[in-house]
């Protein structure tokens, strides 16, 4: 049997060709999520200490003299220098304190800010007071915190600068140094085996490297720091992937075959619903075989910055009669086409979600006869 189908941009761009198709009509379902988050808010006892913190100025700049590190400090009171350097993170800022890190041996080390209570940017320097060259910086990595990742070279001296992005005077910095080293499943041959379904993983992806061979997809002409995951479903079910929690751009891809020879399955870059929300995080959603191996990269997209990846595995809900008020999304002969089957053949389920809503997308194809078909494509 052969058949025609149309896509949505929910479920990303496919790549590669299924066989025994038909024409797909695309019915969403919209469920309310309530959710509370809690707010870390500053003690309202804490008062100025007094005077500028002692790593105010760049010649008071705190020694870094080990990685892992952390400081937590009080910057009500930090002033801004005339001579502190420009970052290219940020056209203005104020209250700036420093950080002098001389690295003891060459590897990457990451630095954030992700617990303070302020709008940080972070700037990375070499050189001399007067004379500071850029290295790195970061702005709203998460939120209103900053995090970069830089490769030291022992036994380079490097300045760190945390600035207030905002007018506001900030209160609580909390400052982190740790040396990072590339996930273990940074190469496609050490992929984590994804055992059983649901399954999620966090894998700190910003030094995850690109091999030579990694394989093309159809969802991006560039991409980095891809990092590997592989499942092999016991039963016939229908996978859903996503990196909706994630700090960065990702990009979503799926693959069957092997190492040189693969060949992509469906994809996804961008996801974005219909009700106006996008999402640079990607999900993707398939039908997978018993005894199948698929192989899942998870990458930046358009060789951004990678950050924190937090990927989900799990199995497509059990999905019944579609609801009449369900009405057909984006298929042009939505108006001549039967109604939806009460059991549909799903071919992918996506959720989207915004700050009040998760947003939950089924499609499904139904056979056309192929003689119907002949002359189209």
């Amino acid at each position: 049997m052969t058949g025609r189908s149309s896509s949505s941009e929910l479920t990303g761009r496919r790549g590669g060709k299924l066989t025994g198709i038909g024409r797909a009509r695309i019915f969403a379902a919209t469920v309310l999520v309530v959710g509370v988050a809690a707010a870390l808010l500053p003690d309202a006892s804490a008062s100025l200490s007094g005077g500028p913190p002692p790593n105010d100025d760049f010649d008071g700049a705190t020694e870094v003299t080990a990685v892992p590190f952390t400081a937590s400090q009080n910057i009500e009171a930090a002033t801004l220098a005339t001579d502190d350097p420009p970052t290219a993170c940020a056209d203005s800022y104020g209250q700036s304190v420093w950080y002098r890190f001389t690295a003891a041996a060459s590897g990457a080390v990451r630095v954030d800010t992700l617990d303070s209570d302020y709008d940080t940017v972070l700037a990375l320097y070499t050189g001399t007071r007067g004379a500071l060259s850029e290295v790195a910086c970061s702005d709203q990595f998460i939120g209103n915190q900053s995090l970069l990742t830089f490769e030291a070279v022992a036994p380079t001296t490097y300045y760190i600068m945390v600035a207030n992005r905002q007018t506001t005077p900030g209160s609580s910095l909390s400052f982190h140094m740790e040396a990072v080293a590339p996930p273990t499943n940074d190469d496609f041959d050490s992929a984590t085996v994804v055992p059983s379904l649901p399954f999620a993983d966090s894998v700190q992806a910003t030094i995850a490297t690109r091999a030579a061979d990694d394989p093309p997809t159809a969802c991006t002409d560039t991409y980095d720091h891809s990092v590997w995951y592989q499942i092999t479903p016991s039963q016939e079910t229908h996978v859903m992937v996503d990196t909706f929690e994630s700090s960065y751009d990702t990009m979503l891809a799926v693959y069957t075959g092997a190492r040189g020879a693969l060949a992509e399955l469906v994809c996804s870059d961008d996801f974005a619903s219909h009700w106006g929300f996008t999402s640079v995080r990607s999900a993707v959603a398939w039908q997978a075989l018993p005894g199948t191996t698929y192989h899942v990269m998870v990458a930046s997209s358009h060789s951004a910055a990678a950050g924190d990846l937090v990927i989900r595995f799990d199995t497509a809900p059990e999905v019944g009669p579609i609801p009449p008020e369900m009405g057909a999304l984006d298929d042009p002969e939505a108006d001549t086409l039967p109604g939806a089957p009460s059991k549909p053949d799903i071919t992918s389920v996506a959720w989207s979600l915004d700050s009040d809503n998760f947003f939950l997308t089924v499609e499904f194809r139904e056979p056309i006869d192929a003689a119907s078909q002949e002359g189209n494509p």
